[in-house]
């Protein structure tokens, strides 16, 4: 399907319907893509996609109260427009399309495991949260998720962590417990279904 020249697809693994996709559907998807070089902000409600800038006040009054509550996100936007720094924010926490909505019956939900590349800045934001099974977590998990998924082996996923290959193994088990997995195999495709990877 095409909305507004962007493409929109449904989620293979669960064959769900996007947020907001459907004409009787008053929940809204935000999703972010890049134009022109540009980071911009669209929503979908109602089977239609529209500019950030159509977006109701309401659901920005939402938006900016959790920006304003996050320093590290605030500081790394303060060159930007006040209006874009917000659109930024907005792209940054929920750039992804997917089936859960991001305003669910008018209220903001929370921020979705979409990183624009693997040492994405807003890592570092207070508000930018990456989970499994909803357990939070760290960034030196979410690197040891990218090392493993693109197929490194332990010995230099320890060198590229600066620590001792006995702490990486101590780091993948806390991990493999935190996702409730048992192989690396396991946590990659968990990692995947989940939007982290």
């Amino acid at each position: 399907m095409i909305t507004n020249n962007h493409k929109i697809t449904k989620n293979q693994s669960n064959q769900k319907v996007i947020a907001g996709l459907l004409p009787t559907d008053n929940n809204i998807e935000l999703y972010g893509i890049m134009e022109d070089n540009i980071r911009k902000v669209y929503f979908i409600k109602n089977g239609k996609s529209l500019p950030f800038s159509c977006l109701p006040e309401c659901f920005k009054k939402q938006l900016r109260i959790k920006y304003q509550s996050d320093l590290q996100a605030q500081l790394y936007l303060a060159n930007y427009s006040v209006e874009y720094q917000l659109e930024l924010y907005t792209y940054y926490l929920y750039g992804a399309i997917d089936n859960n909505p991001d305003f669910l019956d008018g209220k903001l939900q929370e921020v979705e495991n979409f990183r624009e590349q693997s040492d994405c800045i807003s890592l570092s934001w207070a508000t930018k949260k990456i989970t499994i099974d909803g357990n939070v977590l760290e960034i030196r998990e979410i690197k040891i998720i990218d090392f493993i998924n693109n197929n490194q082996p332990d010995k230099l996923i320890a060198q590229n962590l600066s620590i001792t290959q006995n702490y990486l193994d101590f780091l993948k088990r806390k991990l493999f417990d935190k996702c409730s997995v048992n192989t690396k195999v396991a946590l990659v495709i968990k990692a995947k279904e989940q939007g982290v990877i």
